[in-house]
């Protein structure tokens, strides 16, 4: 029960995003990294290329922190890309990169409706009190 961010609450947390989905997921482990209380953060992004990468900037410099992680995933990129961060993400993607599930850990799918029903399953809608 309660908000599940918050100090304690979680020692692992992982972040799937998807083209502009990475905007509030990097918010998040910006919160999350200035507790700096050793909660480790593990970032996925998946884009088609390397142009599509946004924050890039951002989350390199957030990557010197030791308690973050990101990994990009590119479906479509050029020669010299690491081929085990090429093509679309898999399963196998997010258990390399990711915290296994656990009373201690969360993860967040941020993205298109298609791109978290592949990764976190069907999306269920939630009706406000007013019907809308």
């Amino acid at each position: 029960a309660g908000s599940p961010l918050r100090p304690g609450r979680w020692d692992q947390l992982g972040l799937v995003a998807c083209g502009t989905g990475v905007a509030p997921l990097f918010q998040v482990a910006s919160e999350v990294l200035a507790w700096n209380n050793g909660t480790r953060v593990s970032m996925v992004l998946a884009c088609q290329n390397e142009e599509e990468i946004l924050m890039r900037p951002e989350l390199e410099e957030m990557a010197k922190n030791p308690c973050f992680h990101f990994h990009v995933q590119l479906s479509s990129p050029k020669f010299g890309w690491p081929r085990a961060a090429s093509g679309r993400i898999t399963a196998e993607t997010l258990q390399n990169c990711l915290a296994l599930p656990g009373e201690r850990s969360m993860i967040l799918v941020c993205g298109t409706d298609g791109f978290v029903e592949t990764v976190a399953g069907p999306i269920q809608r939630v009706k406000l009190p007013d019907g809308k």
